[in-house]
């Protein structure tokens, strides 16, 4: 199967850990999972859409899937992600978050970690 992503807040360096836990199960499946490319990505069988926030305007690009998933608060408080999903919370978040700290570009000596709004 393959799969698109879609971040559509784009959180600018913020990783969203919704997407990457649907990233984790579909490669544990043997699908492939990548982000969405409007122009040559050619076609997917499924999309996720993550949105966060109501204020950020949806995503414009036309999408070539035979099915869209929409998730997050940006589109529905109560929506959650399915139970086998949620369950890889623990050590995937804390290695999403240990992947995704960087040095600050001006003391190189200064940690500054990456944070997620989980």
């Amino acid at each position: 199967m393959r799969c698109a992503l879609i971040d559509v807040d784009g959180h600018n360096g913020f990783p969203n850990i919704p997407l990457m836990k649907i990233t984790s199960y579909h490669k544990s499946q043997g699908d492939e999972v990548e982000w969405h490319d409007p122009i040559f990505g050619g076609h997917y069988d499924i999309c996720f859409k993550s949105k966060v926030f109501t204020f950020s305007p949806d995503y414009l690009y036309p999408l070539n899937a035979d099915k869209v998933v929409k998730g997050g608060t940006g589109y529905d408080i109560k929506s959650v992600l399915p139970p086998q999903l949620r369950l890889l919370s623990a050590w995937i978040t804390a290695y999403i978050l240990m992947l995704t700290t960087r040095f600050s570009s001006t003391h190189e000596d200064v940690f500054v970690p990456v944070r997620s709004a989980v």
